[in-house]
C-alpha cells in the first residue's frame, strides 16, 4: 500500500484549482500557507529578511520594466 498525504478542504478554500494529485501534500495550496512571527530577530534573521526583500524588489522591477504600457486613449 502506498502512503499518500491527505488534505481536506474547508470553507476557507480560495478555489485555486491546485487540489488533487498536482498539489503534493497541500504545499501548493494558498489556503495552507504558514507564517512564522519572529520576535527580537537576530542579525542573521535581519540579514535574511533584507536579502529576501532585495531579491523580491529586483524581480518586481524587472517584471514591471518588461510590461507593455499603453497610452490613455
Amino acid at each position: 500500500l502506498r502512503d499518500d498525504p491527505v488534505a481536506s478542504i474547508d470553507q476557507n478554500c480560495v478555489g485555486c484549482g491546485n487540489c488533487g494529485e498536482v498539489a503534493d501534500a497541500a504545499v501548493l495550496c494558498p489556503s495552507f500557507y504558514r507564517a512564522d512571527v519572529v520576535h527580537n530577530p537576530s542579525h542573521w534573521d535581519r540579514f535574511l529578511e533584507s536579502a529576501r526583500r532585495a531579491v523580491i524588489g529586483l524581480l518586481q522591477r524587472r517584471r514591471e520594466s518588461r510590461r507593455l504600457m499603453f497610452a490613455d486613449a
